[in-house]
């Protein structure tokens, strides 16, 4: 009849609720799986966090348990692995110029580099040149990058040739590594014979690649060459000038009778018949020689002449030629003045004193030649005066009048001072002078006065004297 009691207790802890996300990937790539609802978690890959890393190679199921206390909850969640495209695409060696077609395969979708969204492009790069492709199936994508390299066209250069008819001509071709030419040739030098002017095609391979040059070979004669003097015949110590013709000639030499020479002149210094030769390089190289030529070297004129050492202002000289070998005369006196004359002698006048160096060319018109030569002549002043140092103007009719005396001159001035420097007369005619009177009409007292003379002369010139004169009674 005995009892007892006791209370327990039963606690509930709540369950922990998982949850976890999927994933889809593209083969190679990993997934993330975060699982959350538990304090704690266990994966079947053997992880305890609550997220992990996966790269699972096909669709594949992944089971996470939680636990919160004592109480568990899981969860199986699956991440599926989608197959990534593989992309190929082809390379190419294109010659420069040209172009290049790229084609992708193995993906749906496509996007280059360059923009283009299509499986296949077209590209014409200048030098070589890389370019990516990507394409996608489904979210997967993979891409491939290819090259196009550009092999440079051969340039290819070739000679043209100028011959003469009957001569061969030597074409070289540089730029390439094989040629064939339209002769048939697969050499790069050809030696050709044509017998008119004719082209000729070359084809450079390098690298696949080719260029085509073309060249011609002319074939001219030969023309004339003439030369030409500006004188046949040619007084002694004279230089003949030649020229030629035609004028397409190059590199003329002449031969004057010592060997060949550029210069196209010759001095003579010894009379007699020359013979003069010249060969020239024509346009197309050819080479021309001229027929004989003679040049005629005749005596040269000498000229010579006689003239006076001294003479006078005003006074008449005469030249007397004594020239050779000349008809024309040329003077050339000194003062400025000359003559052409065909005359012998001549004669000339001087105004002024002084030296004069007279110039005769004597020339020969028949062949255009002349020589020279100098001599001076030293001309004398003409001019004279006389100025008297007393005069006595006491009217006995001798010695009355202060009066100069004097030629050869244009105009005159005088003029008499007293000793204090005071003007008393002044006249300009040189027949005239002082009578010994003032300008009051009175008579000037004995004594000393002062004069000043000036002159000028035919040839303008201008001379002055000073001095001193006795008045007396």
């Amino acid at each position: 009849s005995c009892v007892d009691s006791k209370t327990t207790q039963v606690i509930v802890n709540p369950s922990p609720t998982i949850s976890v996300n999927s994933a889809t990937i593209c083969s190679g790539q990993s997934a993330t799986l975060v699982a959350s609802g538990a304090s704690s978690y266990t994966w079947n890959t053997g992880a305890t966090t609550n997220s992990i890393v996966v790269s699972p190679t096909m669709a594949t199921n992944y089971t996470v348990t939680g636990g919160s206390g004592s109480c568990v909850d899981s969860k199986t969640t699956q991440v599926i692995v989608n197959p990534s495209p593989t992309i190929s695409v082809n390379s190419a060696t294109i010659c420069s110029g040209q172009s290049a077609t790229l084609v992708a395969s193995g993906a749906s979708s496509y996007t280059w580099n360059t923009g283009a969204t299509t499986n296949s492009i077209v590209v014409s790069p200048t030098m070589a040149t890389n370019y990516t492709v990507m394409g996608g199936s489904g979210s997967c994508v993979d891409s491939k990058t290819t090259q196009v390299i550009v092999n440079p066209s051969p340039t290819i250069s070739v000679n043209s040739a100028t011959i003469c008819s009957g001569q061969s001509a030597t074409l070289i071709a540089n730029g390439a590594s094989s040629y064939t030419w339209n002769t048939g040739a697969m050499t790069n030098s050809i030696v050709v014979f044509p017998t008119s002017s004719s082209t000729y095609t070359v084809i450079g391979e390098q690298n696949n690649c080719v260029s085509t040059q073309t060249t011609i070979v002319v074939v001219n004669t030969v023309p004339t060459l003439t030369i030409i003097p500006d004188i046949t015949t040619v007084c002694q110590n004279n230089c003949v000038t030649f020229t030629y013709s035609p004028s397409t000639y190059s590199n003329v030499m002449y031969n004057y009778g010592s060997g060949n020479t550029y210069l196209n002149y010759n001095c003579y210094t010894t009379m007699g018949i020359y013979s003069i030769t010249a060969t020239g390089t024509y346009t197309n190289s050819c080479l021309g020689t001229t027929p004989i030529l003679t040049i005629n070297v005749v005596p040269n004129p000498v000229a010579d002449f006689d003239i006076p050492t001294e003479a006078y202002s005003g006074e008449t000289v005469t030249f007397t030629n004594q020239s050779m070998n000349a008809q024309m005369y040329n003077w050339s006196f000194g003062n400025g003045n000359s003559l052409i004359t065909y005359s012998i002698d001549i004669t000339h006048s001087y105004i002024s004193a002084g030296d004069y160096c007279v110039l005769l060319t004597a020339i020969d018109t028949a062949f255009l030649c002349s020589d020279t030569i100098t001599k001076c002549i030293k001309i004398l002043d003409n001019f004279e005066i006389e100025i008297p140092n007393i005069f006595t103007p006491n009217n006995d009719g001798t010695n009355d009048v202060f009066k100069v005396r004097a030629k050869a001159i244009k105009e005159f001035y005088g003029q008499i001072y007293d000793r204090w420097g005071v003007l008393l007369f002044e006249w300009n005619d040189v027949n005239t002078g002082w009578n010994g009177y003032l300008k009051n009409n009175s008579k000037a007292p004995t004594g000393t006065y002062y004069y000043l003379i000036k002159c000028k002369l035919i040839n303008d010139e201008i001379k002055e004297f000073k001095g001193y004169l006795t008045l007396l009674e």
